[in-house]
């Protein structure tokens, strides 16, 4: 069972740095997951948010920023810790990346070519919210590995009639019925971890041998540590 560090591993570092991101990899996570937006010239940045000011604290969407602006932005509560572009991860060398693409339609392709251009495309999982967006990569990239982050858990037939390679469920959708429904269409199940006690993208190692038993193919988790004991 893969484990995947929920927003590049948010407990230790600031989330979605490259710092974070390799403390994950460093802790044993098979992937990092990293949202992508786009800038006001069309730049992919990295943000969970459209509003930056949760992490930023600065009233200010990612779309009426310049990339030049956004790239400027500084931790609220870490200051010692700046935004990133899509491109500092690539830079980087981390991989593989779960790309959570919350922008998509027209913006795709300038995605696409950026992965190209580091040759990337083969280093990450494509996450997508719209099921039309498979077609898109997959005539790029043929190979390409595409996870479905569909907002509502009765979307799950329209993306793997679509093609996804793997659904992503919250942990609160996943019924008997659900769960079965996507291992027996040949499809990886990927959970959101959501515990009521525990708390957003954190899990216990009871409930991840479970998982495990049940099949699941990867989780979704902030802490990666306690995971990789199981």
């Amino acid at each position: 069972m893969k484990i995947i560090a929920h927003r590049s591993g948010p407990t230790t570092l600031p989330e979605q740095t490259v710092q974070s991101a390799a403390l994950a990899f460093s802790e044993g996570a098979d992937m990092i997951e990293v949202d992508t937006r786009f800038t006001k010239d069309g730049v992919v940045a990295v943000s969970h948010d459209l509003n930056v000011s949760r992490v930023f604290g600065e009233d200010k969407q990612v779309c009426d920023m310049t990339a030049a602006e956004f790239r400027a932005l500084r931790h609220a509560d870490a200051p010692g810790y700046c935004s990133h572009l899509l491109e500092d991860y690539l830079k980087s060398g981390v991989a593989p990346i779960l790309l959570h693409i919350k922008e998509s339609g027209e913006k795709l392709p300038i995605l696409l070519e950026l992965l190209k251009k580091h040759d990337y495309l083969d280093k990450v999982v494509f996450g997508v919210q719209e099921s039309a967006d498979i077609a898109v990569i997959r005539d790029v990239y043929p190979a390409a590995k595409v996870l479905a982050f569909m907002r509502k858990e009765e979307n799950a037939e329209e993306f793997i009639a679509a093609g996804a390679d793997y659904i992503r469920l919250w942990e609160q959708w996943m019924t008997d019925e659900r769960v079965n429904a996507v291992l027996s269409s040949g499809k990886g199940l990927w959970i959101m971890a959501n515990n009521d006690e525990l708390g957003f993208a954190y899990s216990s190692p009871e409930i991840l041998r479970k998982w495990q038993a049940m099949g699941v193919d990867g989780v979704l988790l902030n802490d990666i540590s306690p995971a990789k004991k199981i």
